[in-house]
Order: C-alpha cells, then sequence, then structure tokens
C-alpha cells in the first residue's frame, strides 16, 4: 500500500511529461533558447578537440572569447552531451537529444522530490502531493518547454537532492554522510552556479531548522559536520571554476548595460502575479512596469492551500512538526519573493505599478491592494510563532513593506552581477511552494475525511471499492 502513492506518481509523471514532450518534440528548432547551450556546448568539444585536451579558448564568438566560464556548468554540459551521443545512434538530432534529457530531468526531479518529502514526514501521501506539485509547478514547464531554460531545469532535482543529504546528515553525522553532501553541493554548483548561488538561502534555512531542533551537543557535531562539508565540497568545486576566478578581472560583465534598468525589469511588481494566471490582471499596464505571469505564477491550488491553512487558529497542527515545516518553507517562500522585488520594497514596487494604472480595469486595483494586504497579513501570522508582542509583529510588517530586500542580499559574495531579481523565484520558490502546499493540501486532505462528505460518498455503492474513500490515512 506505501508503494501506491510512489508508483501513482510514477504514472502522473509519465503520462504529463509524455503530453509535454509531444507538443516541445515538435517545435521548430531555435524558437526559444534550446540551440544556445547547444551551440556553446558543441563548441567547446569541437575546441577540446582541435588542441588534443582541454581548450580555454574559441574563435566562434566575436572576435574570439574565453572558454574559462563554461566550467561553471560542466555537469550540464557533460548530461546533455552524454545524452546526445547515446541518442545518436537512434537517428535523434542533437536537439531533440536535448529535449529528451530534459524531460529525463524532470522525471528525476519529481522523484526526488518524493523522495525527500517520504523521509522528511514519513508520509507517502504527502511525498506523492509534493512530487506532484513540484512537476506540475508552472515554472517548470515554462523552463522546459517554452523558454528552454535548460540550466534553471538541470538544477530542478537539486533542490529535494540538497536538503534530503542534510536531512540525512542531521539523523547520524557519518564520514559518508559528509561526503555525500559535500559532493551533492559541489555537483550543483558545477551544474548552474548562479541557480546553485540562488538556493543556498533556503539550503541554509533548512539546515538552521535542524540544528535549532537537536539538543546542545547534537547541535555542535551538526554545525561541525556541516563545517567539514564546506571544507571537502568549496576545492571540488572551486578548482574547476579557478581560470574562471582569475579571468573576471578581465570582463566587464554588465558594466556597460543599464543593470539598474534590468533589475527593475526582471522583477516582481506586486503579489497578485502569485494568482494572475496568464498575466491577465496586470496586461494593461506599460511595458515597463508589467510583471509575467511566467516568472511568478504559482497554481491556485496550492496557493489556495497555503493561505486557507495559514487562516487556522494559532495552535492544533500549525504547532505540530509538519505544521512547523510548512512555516518553514511558506517563510522561504515569502523571503525569495521579497527578494524577487528587486530594487524596491513591496510597497515601493506596488506604487511604481499604481503609477501607471490609468489603463488598468477599476476592479484590477482593489485587487493590487487586496494581495498586497493579504502579504502583509501572512507575514504578521508566520511572525506570531515568533513573538506575540504586538508592537514586534507591526514592525515585522513594516520592515516587509518597507525595507527593499535586494539591495542587502547583492552585496553578498557571489550574487553581485544578478541582473534578474526574478531568477530567486524561478527554482527556489516553486520548491517552496509545492512542498508547503503538499503539507497544506494534506493537512486538508485528513480534516475533509472527517467531515460529512466523505461518508456521504461512500454510500454510494459504485464508490465503496476506492479505498481512499474509505478512510484517508493519518498525517503521520
Amino acid at each position: 500500500m506505501r508503494r501506491l502513492p510512489f508508483l501513482l506518481l510514477l504514472g502522473l509523471a509519465l503520462a504529463f511529461l509524455t503530453v509535454t514532450g509531444r507538443g516541445w518534440l515538435g517545435l521548430e528548432q531555435g524558437e526559444h533558447e534550446l540551440l544556445l547551450p547547444l551551440a556553446k556546448y558543441r563548441d567547446w568539444e569541437a575546441a577540446c578537440h582541435a588542441v588534443g585536451g582541454i581548450a580555454w579558448w574559441t574563435p566562434s564568438f566575436l572576435q574570439g572569447c574565453s572558454l574559462a566560464p563554461m566550467w561553471q556548468t560542466v555537469i550540464q554540459a557533460v548530461t546533455f552531451e552524454g545524452g546526445r551521443l547515446a541518442l545518436a545512434p537512434f537517428g535523434i538530432d542533437p536537439a531533440g537529444a536535448y529535449q529528451i534529457v530534459s524531460l529525463g530531468i524532470a522525471l528525476l526531479a519529481a522523484m526526488a522530490m518524493y523522495g525527500f518529502v517520504a523521509e522528511l514526514t514519513g508520509c507517502t501521501v504527502t511525498a506523492f502531493l509534493a512530487g506532484a506539485f513540484f512537476l506540475l509547478c508552472p515554472e517548470m514547464a515554462i523552463r522546459l518547454a517554452r523558454e528552454e531554460h535548460l540550466g534553471t531545469v538541470a538544477c530542478f532535482p537539486f533542490a529535494p537532492l540538497l536538503l534530503g543529504l542534510l536531512l540525512r546528515l542531521g539523523k547520524k553525522t557519518s564520514t559518508s554522510r559528509i561526503l555525500a553532501l559535500a559532493l551533492g553541493t559541489s555537483a550543483m554548483l558545477l551544474t548552474s552556479t548562479k541557480v546553485a548561488l540562488l538556493f543556498f538561502p533556503v539550503a541554509a534555512l533548512f539546515a538552521a531548522w535542524i540544528a535549532l531542533g537537536k539538543a546542545k551537543e547534537e547541535r555542535r557535531a551538526f554545525l561541525i559536520a556541516l563545517g567539514q562539508a564546506a571544507l571537502v565540497s568549496l576545492p571540488l568545486a572551486l578548482f574547476p571554476l579557478l581560470p574562471l576566478l582569475r579571468e573576471q578581472g578581465f570582463m566587464t560583465f554588465f558594466e556597460h548595460d543599464p543593470m539598474t534598468a534590468w533589475q527593475a525589469n526582471f522583477a516582481l511588481k506586486s503579489p497578485l502575479s502569485l494568482w494572475d494566471r496568464g498575466g491577465d490582471l496586470l496586461s494593461a499596464t506599460p511595458p515597463g512596469l508589467h510583471s509575467s505571469a511566467d516568472a511568478f505564477y504559482c497554481g491556485l491550488l496550492w496557493v489556495t492551500g497555503i493561505a486557507f491553512v495559514l487562516s487556522l487558529k494559532r495552535g492544533g497542527w500549525l504547532a505540530t512538526r509538519e505544521g512547523g515545516l510548512f512555516r518553514l518553507f511558506t517563510s522561504a517562500a515569502l523571503f525569495l519573493e521579497t527578494v524577487s522585488f528587486g530594487p524596491l520594497s513591496p510597497l515601493g514596487a506596488q506604487r511604481q505599478l499604481l503609477s501607471g494604472s490609468g489603463a488598468m480595469e477599476n476592479w484590477a486595483i482593489p485587487l493590487l491592494w487586496f494581495a498586497l494586504a493579504a502579504q502583509g497579513a501572512a507575514v504578521w501570522r508566520l511572525a506570531s510563532f515568533a513573538t506575540e508582542r504586538k508592537a514586534l509583529l507591526a514592525t515585522a510588517v513594516a520592515v516587509w513593506l518597507l525595507a527593499p530586500l535586494f539591495p542587502v542580499v547583492s552585496h553578498l559574495p557571489g550574487f553581485g552581477q544578478i541582473r534578474a531579481p526574478a531568477s530567486f523565484w524561478n527554482m527556489g520558490g516553486s520548491f517552496c511552494i509545492a512542498l508547503a502546499g503538499a503539507l497544506a493540501w494534506r493537512h486538508l486532505l485528513d480534516f475533509l475525511s472527517k467531515v460529512e462528505a466523505f461518508p456521504a460518498l461512500r454510500r454510494i455503492p459504485a464508490l465503496r471499492r476506492i479505498p481512499a474513500l474509505r478512510r484517508i490515512p493519518p498525517l503521520a
């Protein structure tokens, strides 16, 4: 019986990816960004063949350029090029091979999420919901088959994998688990250094949650193990990147680009975008103020579940271990969303958006304020588990509304060249929302199993044989 949720998730994932693949594989090559990594990796491979070893320069782009930056995606290159070589004997062209490998990575991400949540909660139903929500999150489909951001897709499995390795290290500190965490961290950094850095705040919050739940001596041993894993992972990841670190001094990056304009454009403008499927509610705003729903829409099902659970009484389920995990990942999602506002604070972004509201529908403006107020209420609610003093809670909401968080984060090492604050949300936000939504809906299913709707359904003869209607297992 415990295998049933896993098999259901596997069937759902295969069906979803089959439908997605049938539509995506039929698109004309180069419609979006698929040919960009394909051209870069093929050129790198040709340059290595030409010199008979590791190539550090290519004449193929502009007047020639360094190949040192390629090492920050070396595992991504090996994965996609390995898939191309493996599928070539079957007559599959390089672009088709990259697409098939990407679909396989999406399947791996869903299965990895299932394994992580099953170990985290001990509940296979929650694991099924988390895997399904992660696979079906809008960002997965957008990055996979629309924008073709294969680097982001390649990192999706690492989110549950990295937290799973942290969880196992928290249960038992051993040399093998320290090495596993170090290798997993290094692999994610060498798959996409940028995406890995953007996800590390979530990993740090999860590690802090593990540490705070331990006794003093166990906490000390866990923190020492984390330090040992960092000492191992940093050389593994940094050694291939040493040439890049040296050549960064010769690179202009975005020095000749309007960096602030980039950051303001690729940023969240209103929390309403989390609910705005298709961007219809904000479509009438000027182009520079319109946040694409592609970057922030989360899916009404799990966002609604999260909002409902946050409205429950302070005690009860929210005070349990599963409720604590729900609050943890909801808070992590809120943190990533706040950073995604870019150079402006949430209230500043709202005011900027309202400055171009002349063409918006009248009914859309109250929705903007309602979404902002609802998000402020969520901050109040989550902060109330740390303190009950209303003055401190009001201060927390005011800081969230008025203080831009992205400029602070951008001064941290490695975060200074981020031109799109929305990148914080792409994978990390989707992961946190999927997991928090799974915990919320598992609790709601347990609640619904105790009301009269399910006994009424069980009285229908044709439905009596469905196990799910006999008794939904408790969240334990």
